[in-house]
């Protein structure tokens, strides 16, 4: 099995319940990632389109890489350092992201509330009206569907924890 430290996966152990209701592992792999670019990778090790109910088996529920409302995804995201042109965005077709026109190419927002807290590394969350956010190792961010971009301004990758939570987005 690839260990966490291998740039081309990431991680996941999962718990969940024997018959008796006692704790175990039920999962312990390296996965590689579900959607990328040139400039990022998402790996989506866990969710559930639906609020979970235990004692359960600790298995994941989910259909696409954007959950629906009151879903959750659990991800890691690989932002690389900026490279100079646009980018090219490979973005698996359900993952719901909404381009804004006008903006910039790679400003965007999801129907998603998103809870971040950077691993390694540093990224700069660009807003609108091109305001930034400078956000290194050990930081957090509550993201509320705000228009926004991600860039990698250094010389190393950033890895990044996320929690998104499907949520009513009127833009969408």
């Amino acid at each position: 099995m690839a260990s966490s430290d291998d740039p081309g996966t990431a991680r996941i152990v999962t718990t969940g319940h024997d018959a008796s209701g006692r704790g175990l592992v039920v999962r312990d792999e390296a996965v590689g990632p579900v959607l990328a670019s040139d400039q990022w990778r998402a790996y989506m090790l866990w969710g559930n389109d639906t609020v979970p109910t235990y004692p359960d088996d600790g298995s994941a529920s989910w259909t696409t890489p954007m959950p629906p409302h009151g879903g959750l995804r659990v991800t890691q995201l690989v932002v690389y350092p900026d490279q100079s042109g646009p980018v090219e965005q490979q973005l698996d077709e359900s993952a719901a992201i909404n381009r804004v026109e006008g903006a910039a190419e790679d400003m965007h927002f999801t129907p998603s509330l998103d809870i971040l807290v950077v691993i390694e590394g540093e990224v700069t969350l660009v807003l609108d009206d091109d305001k930034e956010v400078v956000l290194r190792q050990g930081d957090s961010l509550v993201q509320n569907g705000t228009r926004h971009a991600w860039h990698n301004r250094t010389s190393s990758p950033a890895r990044l924890g996320v929690i998104v939570i499907g949520a009513e987005h009127k833009g969408f």
